[in-house]
Order: structure tokens, then sequence, then C-alpha cells
């Protein structure tokens, strides 16, 4: 049985924001700095010494990169592992030689450097209550395997890589090789035919444990999933399993006397041309746990007791990690699945393409590469693909065709090919017939597909190989799949600048007549950045709108920001006209970018003398926030820090926080001011607006100064998200990212930072499958929020129905966002609804007082209660009412929470076809601060027995959106976000225990119409 198994080692990698260990905010601001590579040291070496030099930091299991003297940089990657970390954590070349090791219990017996940890049994395990014997031990995925033989185990004789247990069976042995590629391969081999007639071949059974994961059959091949039950993720496989005999061309060695002729078989490499070879029907028993029996019915097959079958005989059922480095498909067996191939025991991997007469075989192979990230966005100057092959019917030359395919996967057969996306190259060749034509590597030029790879940001890209004439058998071919390298050589163009910006005046203001400045000297500043590191310079321009670049000037940027700027002299200036600038990154292979700022209008800025320019603000405490969210205050929220306005001709300033409250006109000196004990609003971010006045009352133009404040040392108050016990309003908008506006005093919404984030710092990664897809049919997501749900830190989290039907919690960070690959999946009871049906949901804390967060949902004409939820999943599932909540025509659950104040949480609605709110009073339930379910499921459950009108006018047309929050004003009870649908502006409401009330201000005057999702 070949058994391939690649251990998941998870490396926590920093990324923004970071937070290692428990979740909480004792830890540094965020982000983390992320670890420094040597690209950059290694481009300037392989520049001075006129060779390529390794980059050592890149160096994963599958690639190694370098730099080269021409500033490009070269990737090699293999489909398949070609070294390991030992002990000490350094590279070592890949060893599958098997030794004994200490420990174990059994299993002392494992490879000197394996791709994945494993174990083998040593002959010294004892059986269990059922009889079996752990074979093997080994990691997938995050997850333990035990792969058991139902009988005892005899001492193995080891023999490199492979370890061979004689008389497992009578007249049969068991053979176990450890693979390149990780894991291993077993087999049994059948010496003769009166050991055929052994009872206990006729339906073998293997045991499959794991604490962890679970095993399921997959009808399609006949294989099983191994399957992590928390995340519905595939971590590893069993394709479909086979026998076959000795025949067919080319088999020699057939002798099975000793122990050396049975590691010297032919059938050993799998079933050669001619071969009789049959699938296998397999059983699971306990499908769907993670403790299951694979049954294979050998009998089945037939090889047992044909007598054209040549002894010996090999039965090979293979289980694979969740690693899917290459395989193949067979046309002769167009419903099995070859994953990392298969029947394959001397740990070689053999891809198969083309015609085989013999035995009717027709195949086509594909490999899966990684692609580093390093590579995305880059620029390919070259890339090609090869492989040894090692065996071809003849030494006459056939045409093969190179593909960029779709992925594979262990569904991959015949009949389910991943499509073919994109011909690549075609290739002639013949080799490894005899030594007129000996084993030699084949090179396909597959440049289009490391391009389309690089530009759609892709961690893999597959390629498929197919004989041009699949009716020949003259275009019979192996090949060494291990030996599969795809080398592409790139480089990366510096990044656009950031952050451009004129001192007087602000952040770029693009076209037209831009921001208006004072005629006196301006600094000129941006952020430059080159992903190779080797970033040389920035190159400004500066000329009068209409006319010719006048200044052209090449800055050397700030070592450890990429700041740089350069001063236009006021001389060079004249009142009451308009100037254009933009800035470039150039690095020091001459790779420039595309100038800043993005599309066709350069920044603008027109001199005039007649008031104070907009004032420059600075704090070496409420640090300016930079593009990428890297750069946070130094003191949290609830402390001060002092802050510095500076405008020349300045003689007062005034501030506020987001516009709003103005303070008087401060008295500068010199043209400047500090406050000394400034003290933000709320956590997260926050911007100061400035406005300088001179003596005769002259008002400059606004300045803008954006900020991160981080949290304070407290959990997060129900709604909020930063810490600072303020309601925080998140958002899916147009674009399909999701945002977060930190709620200021009394429901202000004014600032937001973006909400999602990865582990290598890329913000908005993947809408697509977080949060919004724009594919026809694709599911809006849906978000909500209350307060910490999992696990227990205080930090709220976000519940996600996403836009293909999943349902998950995305854990906070504590500053306002939410690192996607941290999301968990959510169980749900077998009697809720499926997520696919949901229309909203409604996070309600704990309203049922078992101190776990509860879930309103409404799905079709259902209205539902989830509760009870652990961290795994949800407890509970209430049909509240069946018939009356289609959202959009019915009615719409806008909030369980207490709205009249009496201790009781109470279900506050609206009437879609009235346009009227209503509150629906909750019986206190058992638990003091909860409620009776029943008495919120028909109004004359209720403590009033009827429903009671809380507010009119609130229909969809007028309305088209409401954000029920905890309260904000102050009076304790909850407010509202409110969208009109005339300008889709939001609005706050305060209302009281009886009555909506009026709108109490505009917090968000934009159109907002666009937004997919409020939660």
């Amino acid at each position: 049985m070949g058994l391939l198994v690649a251990a998941l080692v998870a490396a926590l990698l920093p990324g923004w924001p970071l937070h290692s260990g428990p979740r909480t905010r004792a830890v540094a601001v965020p982000p983390a700095a992320t670890d420094r590579d040597d690209t950059s040291d290694a481009l300037a070496e392989a520049r001075t010494t006129g060779t390529d030099v390794l980059i050592a930091s890149a160096t994963t299991a599958t690639s190694l990169s370098w730099a080269q003297p021409n500033g490009e940089l070269r990737a090699e990657i293999h489909a398949s592992p070609q070294r390991t970390r030992n002990a000490q954590g350094a590279w070592t070349p890949i060893d599958t030689t098997l030794n004994r090791v200490p420990g174990g219990a059994g299993l002392t017996v494992a490879p000197a450097a394996a791709a994945a940890p494993l174990r083998l049994a040593d002959g010294t395990g004892e059986r269990d209550d059922t009889g079996e014997t752990v074979l093997a031990e080994m990691a997938t995925g995050g997850h333990t395997v035990t792969y058991t033989w139902p009988g005892a185990l005899p001492e193995p004789v080891l023999d490199g890589s492979r370890a061979l247990y004689p008389e497992v069976l009578p007249g049969v042995d068991l053979l176990v090789v450890a693979l390149r590629s990780g894991g291993l391969g077993q087999l049994l081999i059948v010496k003769t035919r009166a050991a055929a007639a052994t009872p206990a071949l006729a339906s073998l059974r293997y045991g499959l444990r794991s604490t962890t994961a679970v095993f399921r059959r997959d009808a399609a091949t006949g294989g099983v999933l191994i399957v992590d039950p928390a995340t519905g993720t595939e971590v590893g496989s069993v394709p479909t399993p086979f026998a076959w005999d000795s025949a067919g061309r080319g088999v020699t060695d057939t002798a099975v006397a000793t122990g050396t002729d049975v590691l010297a078989l032919s059938g050993l490499d799998g079933a050669a041309p001619g071969a009789r070879n049959e699938a296998i029907p397999t059983g699971l028993d306990g499908s769907g746990t993670g403790r299951a029996v694979l049954r294979l019915d050998v009998a089945a097959t037939g090889l047992l007791t044909d007598p054209g079958t040549t002894f010996p005989l090999f039965v090979d059922p293979t289980l694979y990690a969740g690693e899917k480095a290459w395989t193949f498909v067979s046309k002769a067996h167009p419903n099995s699945n070859f994953i990392n191939g298969t029947n394959y025991n001397k740990g070689t991997s053999d891809a198969r393409v083309g015609y085989e007469k013999d035995s009717g075989v027709t195949a086509r192979s594909f490999w899966r590469m990684r692609f580093d990230k390093t590579i995305h966005d880059a620029t390919i100057t070259d890339a090609f693909f090869k492989v040894e092959n090692t065996y071809s019917w003849s030494c006459t030359k056939m045409d093969y065709k190179m593909y960029l395919t779709g992925a594979i996967s262990s569904a991959t057969t015949w009949k389910s090919q991943p499509e073919w996306t994109k011909l690549q190259d075609t290739q002639s060749f013949a080799h490894g017939y005899d030594s007129s034509c000996g084993d030699e590597y084949v090179k396909f030029d597959v440049q289009t597909a490391a391009e389309a790879a690089a530009d759609d940001s892709a961690t893999t890209v597959t390629l498929g190989m197919r004989a041009v004439d699949e009716g020949d058998t003259n275009g019979w071919r192996k090949f060494d799949a291990d030996s599969a390298e795809l080398t592409v050589k790139y480089y990366h163009a510096p990044d656009e600048p950031t952050s451009g910006k004129s001192a007087p005046g602000g952040a770029c203001s693009a076209g037209g007549t831009g921001l208006t400045v004072a005629k006196s000297s301006i600094i000129l500043s941006a952020y430059g950045s080159d992903p190779d590191g080797d970033l040389k310079y920035l190159r400004f321009r500066f000329w009068k709108t209409g006319g010719a670049v006048t200044i052209d000037r090449q800055i050397t940027p700030a070592s450890d920001t990429g700041k740089g700027s350069t001063t236009i002299d006021s001389s060079n200036l004249v009142d009451k006209t308009t100037y254009s600038w933009d800035v470039q990154s150039v690095d020091a292979d001459g790779h420039a970018s595309t100038f800043y700022p993005p599309g066709t209008d350069p920044c603008r800025l027109t001199v005039d003398a007649s008031a104070p320019p907009a004032p420059e603000i600075t704090s070496d405490v409420f640090k300016e926030m930079t593009p990428d969210g890297a750069t946070w205050s130094t003191v949290k929220f609830g402390q001060t820090g002092a802050v510095t306005f500076y405008a020349d001709g300045a003689a007062t300033f005034a501030y506020a926080f987001e516009g709003v409250g103005y303070s008087a006109q401060l008295k500068a000196t010199g043209g400047s001011l500090t406050i000394a004990d400034l003290a933000p609003q709320h956590a997260g971010p926050t911007y100061l607006t400035v406005y300088a006045y001179d003596s005769a009352g002259n008002k400059s133009p606004r300045s803008d100064y954006g900020f991160y404040v981080p949290p304070r040392d407290t959990a997060d108050a129900p709604g909020d998200t930063g810490g600072d016990g303020i309601a925080d309003l998140l958002l899916i908008d147009a674009s399909g990212n999701l945002r977060n506006y930190a709620g200021n005093v009394d429901g202000e919404i004014y600032t937001w930072l973006a909400a999602s984030y990865d582990s290598e710092g890329t913000l908005n990664p993947e809408n697509a499958k977080h949060f919004y897809s724009a594919a026809s049919g694709a599911l809006p997501a849906l978000i909500t929020k209350y307060d910490d749900a999992y696990p227990g830190d205080g930090l709220t989290d976000l519940f996600t129905r996403t836009p293909d039907g999943g349902f998950f919690l995305y854990p906070g960070d504590g500053y306002g966002s939410f690192n996607v690959d941290e999301r968990l999946r959510v169980m749900l009871p077998s009697t809720a609804p499926d997520p696919s049906t949901w229309e909203k949901i409604k996070a309600v804390g704990d309203i049922d007082g078992d101190k776990r967060p509860d879930l309103a949902v409404q799905a079709g004409t259902a209205f539902w209660v989830l509760s009870g939820y652990t961290g795994a999943g949800f407890q509970a599932a209430t049909l509240m009412e069946g018939a009356s909540w289609k959202l959009g025509t019915s009615r719409e659950v806008l909030s369980i929470d207490d709205i009249n104040l009496d201790g009781t949480p109470d279900l506050l609605w609206r009437s879609m076809s009235s346009g009227k709110l209503y509150v629906r009073q909750g019986i206190a339930g058992s638990v003091s601060g909860s409620v009776s379910l029943d008495s919120l499921k028909y109004a004359a459950n209720s403590a009033t027995g009827a429903d009671i009108a809380y507010g009119t006018g609130w229909g969809a047309s007028t309305i088209s959106a409401i954000v029920s929050i905890p309260d904000v004003s102050g009076d304790g009870v909850p407010d509202m976000w409110v969208r009109y649908a005339s300008d889709g502006q939001i609005r706050v409401y305060h209302p009281s225990t009886t009555a909506t009330g009026d709108a109490v201000k505009v917090v968000l005057g934009a159109n907002w119409s666009e937004v997919k999702t409020f939660g």
C-alpha cells in the first residue's frame, strides 16, 4: 500500500497586524515587522562578483532562488520536496535511508532526513484488542494519522529506503518504502498462486485512525478522503487502489525464494506494459469518523484465481497527504485517481504520457508547482519546465504538448481532468529506450504560464503534458516525476511611490488647481519601496501646469523608511499660478515604477500669497498613518501626547477631531503651536483637521492629519472592536473590501481602516472568497459582530456567511481588523437552515443565559435563533417562526436587546409592508438578564401579549438599511445607524424606551447606496 504523508509544519509568518501567542493587547502595537530577507544583499553581491548568488532566506523545501548579475532573480521550483530542515533548523538534503531511532513504542524505524516526519513498525509492537498492529504513524495537514495492519508484524529487513516485512501472511510479504516526496509507499507481494488462496487476501482490511481528522469514502473514485472536520478541508486521500501481476513487457525478475529476490522484483516498479492490472473495489466502515476500516475486495479483481495471472501478484492501495504534487490520468481507468502517482514502490515516481498498446493505456500527466509569492506581480523574462524522460517505447521521436491547466486534486481522473487552459510549447523527443537514446531531460517553454501566475498572484501553477498522437504506441513515455523542475527568471520594478504630499499643502491633490499653498518654499515628499530591496532613488518632477518640466531631481530615500523629499525654493514660484508635480521610484538596475499619483493627472498646487498656507502637523507620539497601516501612535487610547501645528504667517490655529466641534482659535508663536496634552476621542483611525489664521483673520486651507490610536488594555464593549468602549461600524464596500469605521462619541463616524488582511500582510485579500464575489449568482457576504465570541480574550469577533455559502468566525485582533487566515469554520446543528439560504444574521450576545454567544438568523420565510456558540459551533437551532419573516417583503429582525430597560432582552423588528417598527417585549428567562425564547416567537407570547409600535415611516423605499447598535448616546437605550434611500447618507438615531424619534444628525455624508453589507 503506497502511503504518502507529508507533515505540515505551520510556521508563524510575520504580517500586518501580527500578534503572537494569546490574542491580548499586552503585545506590541501592530503591525509586527516582517523578517527582512537577504534579497538586496544578494543582488548587490551578484552585481559585484558577476556570479549568481543564492538567496538563503528564500529557500523552501521545493525551491531555491538566486540573484543574478543583471539584476534579475531566478527561482528553481520542484513539484516535490528536495530538502528538509534538520533538528537545528538548517536545510539538509532529503535522505530516505531507514534507520533505527530511539523511542516510539514499536515504531523505531524512521528515515534519516524525511520530507515529513514518520515512524515505521519495528516488529515489537503489540496487537490491540481488535487484532491490529500499528504499521506507521505520520502527520498530514496538522493531523496525526495512524495506519494499522490486521495482524502481527515481524521485524523488517532494512534496505536503504525500504523495509521488508516477510511472511505477514503465508506466502505474502509486505514492503514499505520511505519516499522522497514525503511519507511512504506500501505493497503486499503475493509470491505464489498457493499464497493467493489465503482467505485473508480476498478481503483485506486496514485501519485508519486519527483523533482530529475524519475519513470519508469518495464514491466517484472508490478512494478515501482525509478531512479536517473543523474547516472541511481535505488534508489527505486514498486514490483508487490497484492490483497487478508480473506479466508484461520488460518483466525479468520474478524469483521470490529469498528476501533479496523479493527486493529485486521488476513488479515493484508498478504494472509493466501488458501486465494484468485492475482497480480494487473498496468500502469504508466508520465513514465520517476518526476511526475507520478500509476494506479492499481483492477477490473481485479476479487476479487471485485467474489462471492467466503471472505471480508474484502485487496489491497496492495508496494513502497520500494533502500535498498534491503531480498526477496522471488513464483512459483505461477513467474513474481512477493516481494523485502523486501510484504502484511505484522502489522510491521512484513515474509519470506517464501517450498510448501503450500492450495494455491499451492512454495517459496524460500533470505537475503542480508551488509559485512563490516573491514572483507575484513580477516581470517574467524567461520560464521553462524540464523533466527527465526515463522510458520510451522506441527511439522514434514523437511530439508532445505542454499546457497551463487547471488545478489537480484527489478527484482528478480521465473523466474529470482539469481544464487544458493554454498551450505553452511543443517538443519532439525520445529518451530512455536504450543506450542510443538514454535517459535525458526534456525542456518546455512555459513563460506565458508563469506570467499568468505572476499577474494573478497565484500560489501554484499546474502544467499538463499530452502526446500529440495518442494512437501511436511509439508515443508511450515515462518520466521521473520527482525530477520535474520549473525555472523562472524575473525582476520586480519598484513599487509606485505612496503618500505624496507637499508642505505646506498636505496630501497630493490630482487634477484641477489642486491644493492652495502660500508663496513659500515647498517641500515635496513621498515614500518609495522595492520588492527586491534595492531602491536607489526617487525621481521628482515639477513644472508649471501646461508647460515643460523645469525641475527633475533624483533623491536618495531614507534607508529605514523609504521617504524622499526635495525642496522647491519660493524663487521658482509665481503668485496665482498652478504647478504640477509627480514622482517615481527607480532601482539599482534602472527599473522604474509608474509615476505617482495613479491615473492621468499629476499632483497640482496653486500658489496664493493672500492667506496662510495649510498647516503642517507633526507629532512624535501620534505618528502619521502610512498606507500599509504599519504606523501606530506610541500611546494607547485614554493617554495623551503632544502635537505641533505650523504655518508660515499663522497667528492662530483651530483644530477638531474628524471636523466636528472646532476649538477656539489658539494663539501661535512664530507660526507654531504645540498642544501638549492632546487626548483622542476614540481608538483606531483618527483624524485631526486644522486651520491656520493670519493676523487679519484670513483662513488657510484645511490640513488633515491621520493617525492610528492603539486600544487600551480592556475588553471590547458590545459593538466595539477597538477597545475604546464605543460601537464601531463594519461594512463591505462596493469593491468587496471589509472596512471598519471607528465610532466616535454620540455616534459620529468619520475615519476607517481596511479591516481584513492575511498572514503575509496583504490588505483585502481574496475578497471573492471572504466578503464579496462579483460572479453571477454569488451570494453577498453577511457579517455581524457583538463582542468576544472565541476564545475568551475580550476581543470582538466577526461572524460571516461567505459568498460561497460557508459560515465562519473571523477572530478579532483587538485593533478593529481581522486576519482572514485565522478564520474558523462554524459548525451548525443538523436542524439549522443551510447558510446558503440565509438572508440576514444578527449577533445578539448571550440572550439565553448560558454565557455563550447567540445569533438571530433570517432564512427564507423563517426566523431562527442559534444558541450556545462554543468556539466550534452552535449547540442548538430554535425555529422562532417559519412563515412570516421573508426579508424584503415581510419582516426584518433588527435586534434582540433590552429596549425598555427592564433587564430582559426584547425583539426589535421592522414590517416591510407597513414601514413600522415594533418592539416585542420579552419575558425573563431562568437566568438573570436572559429571555425566554418562547416569549419572542409570537406577539401573543410576549410580556404585553402584543407587539408595541415603536416608529413609523421606516419603509424600505425611505430607509434602505438599519444597523442597531448598543447605546452611544449615554441613556442606556440601544441606538441605530440608518441609511436613507433618498441620498444614501447615514444618520444616527437615539431612540427612547418607547419611540425611535427623529434622526439626530448625518454621520456619513457621502452616498453609501453601493455598500454591499452592514454589520
